[in-house]
């Protein structure tokens, strides 16, 4: 579905709206910026999904690498996007309906120079090509930038 205008709370509620609509319930969605999802952690989600309202994967930053939700949500325009607030604030909004809220365990995602190099230990035993190939990228942009290694 393409996005909509608006920040990243407008735009997955549009999705939902739509998603919603067309009859799904248990809806989770995953940041393209988490290297440490893999089938494991999606299985997770799946089975929390089973027994709470919400599932929230927590960021190491605060915020959250993948949000679920069978029930819906609420005003997640409102929300601090891309602040270290934001698991905290989903938490509270979800209970604050009176949803039940569970949490997989805790990964990071790419959002500094920091995660930057610990995404190349993360690559470094993950034989997938694609995994390979953001290896080798990530690897040339830090040799091409001295010294951020």
């Amino acid at each position: 579905m393409p996005q909509s205008e608006g920040n990243l709370g407008t735009r997955i509620l549009r999705v939902d709206d739509q998603l919603r609509a067309e009859g799904h319930s248990r809806i989770i969605y995953i940041g393209s910026d988490a290297p440490e999802h893999n089938q494991d952690v999606y299985e997770q989600l799946a089975a929390l999904m089973s027994d709470y309202d919400v599932v929230l994967t927590p960021a190491a930053d605060g915020g959250v690498t993948a949000m679920g939700s069978a029930a819906g949500w609420g005003e997640l325009e409102v929300l601090p996007w891309s602040t270290d607030q934001l698991g905290e604030a989903l938490r509270q909004q979800a209970e604050a309906a009176g949803l039940s809220v569970g949490f997989a365990a805790g990964c990071y995602d790419v959002d500094q120079l920091s995660d930057l190099q610990r995404l190349q230990k993360t690559l470094r035993d993950d034989p997938r090509p694609a995994r390979q190939t953001l290896l080798r990228i990530t690897g040339q942009l830090l040799e091409e930038h001295d010294g951020w290694k």
